[in-house]
């Protein structure tokens, strides 16, 4: 029988301490293990590695896919950028959705219907080994594009919230977001209206409770994926505390990724000061804001890092000027029918504001259901495209705004349109 060499004997020893309790948990009876990894690395590109290849090369004894791995998911994980996984039962999981919510184990988050993700990722390059050395590199579009009618492909997920305890349920409902937005297989994004309810909701017991919003897909969008149209999050009822931390400080938590084992701490920020805050800090290293989670900072920290260790040791500075609201004047200019005409607007207070659209109601249906509508992204400073505003119907517009690369950065919503 061939022994071992002792290279081989450490990988598998590392393997073993660093990877497998990261890769595989039994689940009823079922091993279940992450298999490919999709992520958005600092040039903005969405990236696919084969997890399953980093793991068999590394029992092998080679690392240089998985350190990268550990490298560049890392990255994402600690600025809070796109992240999803997939497992082998072909399970896709939102992990910075996950992140965001405080968990960081597979076995946390297998089994909730919140952070699964239906369809398939798009992704256009690719994490892998060349000549030696693990590069992310461009993949070729094979896709000749599809003649049929576009259908919805992506659903963009909500932020969970927190109220306290009392809270009625009207009044929870009124936290949530009012809309999502959905992509279809034409790469075009479309916002929808949400309409909620909250599963089993009692403001006097405190607890998480599933709340659900459905909505409709818009004239001409097909469901050929046969995606449910809804989205899930979290309205957790809670009594407020004080904590050991800045009083700017709502929650810490620490948890280790099971991509990297990597340790990082979740920084949340109370609501009134998350416009002021300029920059948290740990043992005066700054945090990073985390995307889409504009209460939440995350830093990585050392290995075995507790909650109670960073006490004393989290800062937070403020911006000692008032924070303004985004502000916006919207014009309706009229063309020769007085219902179309075209929308120009100013902006303030919105940094790198570019370009925008507008949504906007046509007259409803004959079975009464919603008609809406959006224009191409143009220039702020130029006119929109034409647009139906008739305020005996809907008297209100939202207008999403944009930076220079048509990247969505806020939106107002029903806006009164200036004659």
């Amino acid at each position: 029988m061939k022994k071992l060499s002792f290279n081989q004997i450490l990988s598998f020893i590392i393997i073993a301490l660093l990877v497998l309790p990261a890769f595989v948990f039994a689940s009823s009876g079922t091993n279940v293990n992450i298999k490919n990894v999709y992520f958005k690395d600092e040039n903005g590109n969405m990236v696919f590695v084969d997890y399953e290849e980093a793991i068999s090369n590394s029992m092998e004894g080679d690392h240089t896919l998985y350190d990268a791995i550990r490298h560049y998911v890392g990255t994402a994980e600690e600025k809070g950028w796109t992240l999803y996984l997939e497992t082998n039962s072909g399970i896709i999981l939102d992990f910075r959705l996950a992140m965001i919510d405080n968990l960081f184990k597979l076995r946390d988050i297998i089994n909730n219907e919140k952070y699964k993700v239906d369809g398939q990722i798009e992704y256009t390059h690719e994490l892998k080994v060349v000549d030696g050395v693990a590069r992310i590199v461009e993949i070729e579009d094979e896709d000749p594009g599809d003649p049929d009618d576009p259908y919805i492909i992506s659903i963009t997920s909500v932020p969970n919230i927190e109220v306290d305890i009392g809270t009625s349920e009207e009044e929870a409902i009124s936290k949530l977001r009012k809309t999502t937005t959905i992509k279809d297989s034409e790469g075009d994004t479309h916002i929808v209206s949400l309409d909620w309810s909250i599963r089993n909701y009692d403001k006097d017991l405190e607890g998480e409770y599933i709340a659900i919003g459905v909505f409709e897909l818009p004239e001409g969008i097909k469901n050929r994926l046969g995606l449910e149209l809804k989205v899930e999050t979290t309205v957790k009822v809670i009594v407020p505390v004080v904590k050991d931390w800045p009083v700017e400080v709502e929650n810490v938590f620490v948890g280790e990724s099971d991509i990297t084992s990597n340790t990082y701490v979740n920084i949340e920020i109370k609501e009134e000061y998350v416009a002021k805050v300029i920059t948290v800090y740990v043992d005066n290293v700054p945090t990073n804001k985390i995307e889409g989670a504009q209460s939440q900072w995350r830093v990585r920290v050392e290995d075995g890092t507790t909650i109670e260790d960073l006490k004393g040791r989290i800062s937070v500075t403020l911006d000692e000027e008032d924070v303004e609201e985004p502000q916006i004047i919207a014009t309706f200019r009229p063309s020769f029918i007085p219902t179309f005409g075209y929308v120009s607007i100013e902006v303030n207070n919105i940094e790198n504001a570019e370009k925008f659209d507008v949504v906007y109601h046509l007259s409803d249906s004959e079975d009464g259901t919603e008609n809406i509508m959006e224009t191409d992204i143009v220039p702020i400073g130029e006119e929109s495209g034409m647009i139906f505003y008739n305020i005996n119907q809907y008297d209100t517009v939202d207008i999403r705004i944009y930076d220079g690369n048509d990247v969505f950065i806020y939106i107002f919503e029903d806006v009164v349109l200036n004659h």
